[in-house]
């Protein structure tokens, strides 16, 4: 399970048996599923996940690809439970994660910039994750990456 976002672990075995970390394995097969443009293969991968887990993460994934495959109510109905579960005030790069799947870069923003302010570790990733590059060239995401003081990625 996904260790340092203060979500409870319950411990128990999963239906296959194992321990640990299958709730990663179903978000990012979705990943990578949408980066291939193959969306409905990511819409189920993320649906799992989500049903299995219920965390922000995966739920927030799975709005991206909802945004990102056209199902723009169903994005905007995830906005809305995590909303409801308080994440804008712990992992308000979950919301900007909807946003860009929405293609809404504004909002995106706005969430990044807070993402920022409370020190939510996933803007980390603004530099080198492929789910900003649609931001790459707005001035506004050029400014806050370089407020973060990360080295620039490498070779």
């Amino acid at each position: 399970m996904r260790r340092g976002l203060g979500f409870a672990e319950d411990g128990g075995a999963l239906s296959d048996g194992r321990r640990g970390a299958v709730d990663d394995t179903y978000y990012v097969l979705g990943l990578a599923a949408c980066a291939r443009g193959s969306y409905e293969e990511a819409v189920a991968a993320l649906e799992t996940s989500a049903q299995r887990f219920g965390d922000p993460v995966s739920l927030a994934w799975l709005g991206m690809v909802y945004g990102r495959a056209g199902k723009h109510d169903m994005a905007r109905a995830v906005m809305q439970q995590l909303e409801a579960r308080g994440v804008s005030q712990h992992l308000p790069s979950c919301l900007a994660w909807v946003h860009l799947g929405l293609g809404e870069q504004g909002p995106a923003l706005d969430w990044l910039e807070k993402a920022r302010a409370e020190h939510d570790a996933q803007v980390l990733w603004t530099r080198v994750s492929p789910l900003y590059d649609p931001l790459r060239d707005a001035p506004r995401f050029r400014r806050l990456v370089d407020s973060l003081g990360l080295p620039p990625p490498g070779p």
